[in-house]
């Protein structure tokens, strides 16, 4: 995608886009502390060098006058680096609640898209060097991607993000699934709609733009590994279930039913691409089970269902036709399915060894994703240098602390990991 003068966004970019509300942007933010100094001319010279060689970092978007017609990348005009990168200085000695309540403060902020729809901030304060907090736009890339372009950023890979391959002109008919996809996608849409909605007490409620962020510990990947292998099971089903043991913890009894996850699964993409290469499909988080174990098996099976063709169809035809038809069609959709789900649950493979910006370590790597429509809570898993943690990312009026969620998250992960993988399991 070269937005040099005027691209028209995929069905897939432009579907992250309309996903977004007022209350609930389409806006990944990542958090990358550093072990030692870094001043802004360094980040500048980095982020020019690395980063603006791929032209949707450069380029605004632009909204159509109808509202059948797709969005356009347009490059900005008046395209300025000081407008994206800013540094801000913490009281001395702030703690990692502190950094927290920053990011969530940042989080906060609207992302205006008439300029290039990304920004990074040096948080001075915390520990022996800036924490680097990015925010990007979803319809820039989906996380996969955007760990990507970090590796690129990163002395590691200095730049070395290959271009992709330039795909073919895509009219929006020939955008649209094929018949055989679109029976199957339409199918599991009937059954997914005469399902009821989710009711979860402290999870229910109206939304504001007002976004609270928290982290979890570090977590050995190794073990989870093991325990996922030995459980014949994926990772990220340890992490389902771990996340409904906690979701379990917090909620009152009474809210005790099962509720439902939306979770991304990465579709094969050209290395270098940017854009979305994910659906999403509904995965059921079996709170009502008192038994890790059980919440495992349950979580497990169900997963597997719905990353059967049917679910796979299903997110297909969801994201392309209604990204195809425009952003009416697209919010009208996105409100009535996001009731059909309470959390967006995402697992995200980054790099297994430490990447470093300007000679510095990163010395870890939360990614908060954001949720579409009116889901309320989004918790993110990245995996980095051995370790995984997880993020939260909830609007501000949720019943659950952010912070105890993470905390319960790591409980109930190594309750899964110690009888499965019992010399490794998460302390």
């Amino acid at each position: 995608m070269k937005p040099t003068a005027s691209t028209a966004l995929s069905p897939v970019d432009a579907a992250r886009l309309w996903m977004g509300t007022v209350d609930n942007p389409m806006v990944v933010t990542a958090v990358l502390p550093l072990d030692g100094p870094l001043d802004q001319a360094t980040l500048r010279r980095l982020l020019r060098d690395r980063l603006l060689v791929h032209e949707r970092f450069r380029a605004r978007i632009d909204l159509p006058h109808l509202p059948w017609n797709p969005p356009r990348w347009r490059q900005d005009p008046d395209f300025s680096l000081d407008r994206h990168v800013a540094r801000v200085a913490l009281p001395r000695g702030s703690t990692e609640a502190d950094l927290a309540r920053a990011v969530s403060n940042l989080a906060s902020l609207p992302l205006p898209i008439d300029h290039p729809p990304w920004r990074a901030w040096l948080l001075d304060g915390v520990g022996p060097g800036p924490v680097l907090v990015v925010r990007v736009h979803h319809a820039i890339a989906d996380g996969s991607a955007l760990l990507g372009v970090l590796f690129a950023v990163s002395d590691e890979g200095d730049g070395a993000l290959p271009p992709p391959e330039a795909p073919a002109p895509a009219s929006a008919r020939s955008s649209l699934p094929p018949p055989a996809e679109l029976l199957h996608g339409a199918a599991s849409l009937g059954r997914l709609l005469l399902r009821r909605p989710d009711a979860a007490g402290l999870l229910a409620g109206p939304l504001g733009p007002r976004k609270c962020v928290a982290w979890s510990t570090p977590v050995a990947l190794e073990p989870v590994r093991r325990a996922a292998h030995a459980a014949d099971a994926h990772v990220n089903d340890l992490i389902l279930a771990a996340l409904a043991g906690a979701l379990r913890s917090a909620l009152d009894p009474a809210a005790l039913h099962a509720l439902h996850a939306l979770v991304p699964v990465a579709l094969p993409r050209l290395p270098g691409d940017l854009g979305n290469r994910f659906v999403s499909v509904f995965v059921e988080l079996p709170l009502h089970a008192a038994e890790p174990a059980a919440r495992l098996r349950l979580v497990r099976d169900d997963a597997r269902r719905a990353r059967a063709s049917a679910g796979l169809s299903l997110g297909r035809v969801l994201v392309r036709t209604l990204g195809t038809l425009g952003g009416v069609a697209h919010q009208a959709g996105v409100r009535l399915l996001s009731r059909r789900a309470s959390v967006v649950a995402s697992n995200v493979a980054g790099p297994p060894v430490a990447l470093h910006l300007g000679g510095r370590a990163v010395t870890a790597l939360r990614v908060a994703a954001p949720s579409p429509g009116a889901i309320p809570l989004s918790v993110s898993v990245a995996s980095y240098a051995g370790e995984l943690s997880l993020t939260v990312l909830a609007d501000a009026h949720l019943g659950v602390a952010p912070a105890a969620l993470a905390r319960l998250f790591v409980d109930e992960l190594a309750a899964l990991v110690s009888p499965l993988a019992p010399d490794g399991a998460p302390a």
